[in-house]
């Protein structure tokens, strides 16, 4: 089959959408399909137009319909409109690569699906008319994935009376997470007894901030929390560090100051580390620019995984947790609540209450990550999702 995937984001950013997209493009390609991802333009891709057998279209197109386009509204949108293709997938509402697809639908002969991921924008008064067009449009597709049956871009679709939504979740990789890792603890100097990891985006929406006040909380002692993220940035040196009272806010400006204009710039390696205040007996570190392998060997070598993003669809690092049989406590967000090997927790001190419980019980912990990995085996390998994904397309393509 000819594929087309749209998507904002994709390799070599490592963001969820270009971490999905990547996964799902690769395997088509591999199964011998023809696969092309039309996606925003990216400085750090200098360019590629082929990926481990995925040519790649990029556009300097920005923004969506309830908020406006900027850039290259005209190139993207006619190059979506020629390509001759059996099957194409929009990924996300809400951004240019999808919404700028809409008014297309009608007159495109391919088999069409969509993938929504969780309408984060639903309840937001300035996208009313946006979502006020979308049961009109979602009826235009052939197919509308969602990743849970019970998340609301799903419910928004059963309440406007569509039947065109299958589920297929997300997951992690079977080559990644088959065989255990190491090497992650020794590589960074985290030598404490007990180790609880989270792994993301560093920046408020995704919570670090109030796993970090989960920690401080939890009465552990001999214990490192470590945050992998993209890079240290203001959040880091800033937001997850604020106390109260005029004295720390001063100390605080200091020592963001001190970072940027002196260690980043005599220490480069400074730039992927930086250690937050910590109770006594802890450590709680960030880092940035973690290769790959390490961050694999890290889901391993940890005890608890922590989570306490405010906004998700499916979270692709709850089932990197599960596939290296990680226990996680996790605020309720997206899809979260119907995953195995973890717990849900409500509020920040919840979260340091189960932090201090899951440490103290490692029966507790091998028997959840125990459950995650097999749930994981079982219904969350890409191997597996990639074949649902062919399979779809081969049905959509002969409706078209």
């Amino acid at each position: 089959m000819k594929i087309l995937h749209t998507c904002f984001t994709y390799w070599p950013l490592a963001d969820g959408v270009s971490v999905v997209m990547q996964r799902l493009s690769e395997g088509l390609a591999a199964m011998g399909h023809e696969v092309t991802v039309a996606t925003a333009f990216c400085q750090a891709r200098q360019g590629v137009r082929e990926h481990n057998g995925v040519r790649i279209a990029e556009f300097d197109v920005r923004g969506n319909e309830a908020e406006g386009y900027r850039g290259d509204v005209a190139g993207f949108t006619e190059f979506v409109r020629s390509f001759d293709c059996d099957v194409m997938l929009n990924y996300a509402a809400q951004i240019c690569t999808t919404d700028l697809v809409f008014p297309l639908l009608p007159n495109l002969s391919c088999g069409k699906v969509i993938v929504p991921c969780g309408y984060s924008r639903l309840r937001d008064p300035a996208y009313a008319t946006y979502f006020r067009k979308m049961p009109e449009r979602l009826r235009q597709y052939d197919r509308a994935v969602y990743m849970s049956s019970n998340y609301q871009d799903n419910r928004f679709s059963d309440e406007h009376g569509l039947t065109n939504g299958v589920v297929i979740p997300n997951g992690a990789s079977l080559v990644e997470f088959e065989r255990p890792r190491s090497g992650f603890r020794e590589a960074y100097g985290i030598y404490e007894a007990s180790l609880i990891l989270c792994v993301g985006n560093l920046m408020d929406i995704k919570g670090q901030r109030d796993v970090h006040a989960a920690f401080s909380r939890s009465g552990l002692k001999d214990a490192a929390l470590v945050f992998i993220g993209s890079e240290i940035n203001r959040y880091v040196t800033g937001a997850m560090r604020t106390r109260n009272g005029p004295a720390y806010d001063v100390r605080r400006k200091v020592n963001i100051l001190r970072h940027e204009l002196f260690e980043s710039a005599i220490h480069p390696d400074r730039r992927h580390r930086y250690e937050l205040d910590s109770p006594a007996g802890t450590r709680s570190i960030v880092l940035a620019g973690v290769p790959r392998d390490m961050v694999l060997a890290a889901y391993f070598e940890a005890d608890v995984f922590a989570f306490a993003s405010k906004v998700e669809c499916a979270p692709l690092v709850i089932y990197e947790s599960m596939a290296a049989g990680l226990p996680w406590i996790s605020f309720p967000a997206g899809n979260i609540p119907e995953l195995e090997g973890g717990i849900v927790v409500d509020d920040v001190d919840a979260m340091a209450e189960e932090m201090s419980r899951l440490i103290d019980r490692p029966n507790v912990r091998e028997r959840l990550g125990a459950q995650g990995r097999a749930a994981w085996l079982e219904r969350y390998t890409w191997e597996s999702i990639v074949k649902q994904y062919e399979r779809l397309y081969r049905e959509v393509s002969s409706l078209a």
